[in-house]
């Protein structure tokens, strides 16, 4: 049995290699959640392709002197067919987007999008433990196109969990509507809206109603935590507060503090210490 938000969390944002050789590839993830499962081998050889992941469906696919071995710990699964969560995806040699060939393991099927956990198939990231320049970015949540593949190899275990956490690094910085959003919730916090009552369980007013706290700051939360890396461990020991259901308090002291020198929004801290905002439905 493998719990596959664990395993998730537990390699978001790092650079994985099993086997010290060419770096941080994507192979060695996939490989790191075999061996989680079950303890396979990710074979690529014998075949047309040894060393890279379209080897491994090769393997898997036809009768060589490793299939045997890989088949008592996965099952093939041709491409047209809806991939689980925990699939580890291969796409073909000389595919358009992976010329070389790719793995990744499956989060969720999309169609034509497949919501992946995925290592060497993003910007490099020197700053980060482990980096190799043999290969490119680290481990990350990621939506990869469908194009392309072979099939997903299964895992013949129980998974458990389901990874939908936020994305440890992003892709790409945010867009002009989020940091507007962002923009506003701090800009307002800092200067205390245009309604403001100090004390617990105090409404903040923003634009002349009750805001809805979680909405606002949720959707902003991916991508505040991919600043540095004091902001997203305040952000993570803030996520059960931003996630309350509305009419809890949630105190946001914390958060502001970390984010304060971030976002200059130096009086942000000072604000937040003695301000407690209550999330309720603008309806009530």
């Amino acid at each position: 049995m493998a719990n596959l938000t664990d395993w998730a969390n537990a390699v978001a944002g790092r650079y994985i290699d099993v086997d010290s050789w060419e770096g941080n590839q994507c192979w060695d993830l996939s490989q790191h959640w075999l061996t989680t499962c079950n303890g396979g081998t990710l074979w690529t050889q014998p075949s047309r392709f040894p060393g890279m992941a379209a080897g491994s469906w090769e393997v898997a696919t036809q009768n060589t002197a490793n299939t045997t071995d890989l088949l008592r710990h996965v099952t093939a699964h041709p491409g047209t067919e809806r991939g689980l969560p925990g699939d580890i995806v291969i796409w073909a040699y000389g595919s358009p987007s992976y010329p070389i060939s790719h793995t990744a393991v499956l989060l969720e099927d999309r169609g034509p999008i497949l919501r992946t956990l995925s290592q060497n198939s993003s910007p490099a990231r020197p700053d980060l433990r482990g980096y190799s320049d043999k290969s490119s970015g680290p481990t990350i949540h990621q939506d990869l196109t469908r194009a392309g593949i072979l099939g997903f190899l299964r895992p013949r275990t129980t998974i458990t969990g389901q990874s939908t956490g936020f994305e440890t690094i992003q892709e790409d910085d945010m867009t002009p509507e989020q940091e507007a959003k962002l923009d506003n919730i701090l800009g307002y916090l800092a200067k205390g809206g245009p309604s403001v009552s100090a004390g617990e369980g105090s409404p903040l007013s923003v634009f002349g109603r009750v805001i809805d706290m979680q909405t606002a700051l949720t959707s902003t939360l991916p991508q505040l935590m991919a600043m540095t890396k004091d902001v997203q461990l305040a952000l993570t020991n803030s996520l059960p507060q931003l996630m309350a259901k509305p009419g809890t308090a949630v105190d946001v002291s914390g958060l502001a503090k970390a984010l304060a020198g971030q976002l200059e929004a130096r009086d942000l801290a000072a604000l937040a210490s003695q301000l407690q905002v209550t999330v309720r439905d603008g309806s009530k």
